[in-house]
């Protein structure tokens, strides 16, 4: 039973991965959506140019486990 915090993290390092973050995180989240319940994703970048960090910032807007 979940007391609404993540029981597990997955962690991804991104740098300039704009093009591949849409495609790796709809996979993440069809995943997570059938097998591993209380799941969140942590992108971790270092220090992207190409808009990744935004990338990121707006889909946690959207979907709370990113």
């Amino acid at each position: 039973m979940s007391d609404g915090s993540p029981q597990l993290s997955i962690v991804v390092p991104i740098k300039d991965e704009i093009d591949i973050l849409p495609e790796l995180t709809r996979r993440l989240i069809a995943v997570i959506d059938d097998e591993l319940p209380d799941t969140e994703v942590v992108f971790v970048d270092d220090g992207s140019d190409d808009g990744s960090a935004r990338w990121i910032a707006d889909t946690h807007a959207r979907d709370g486990r990113i």
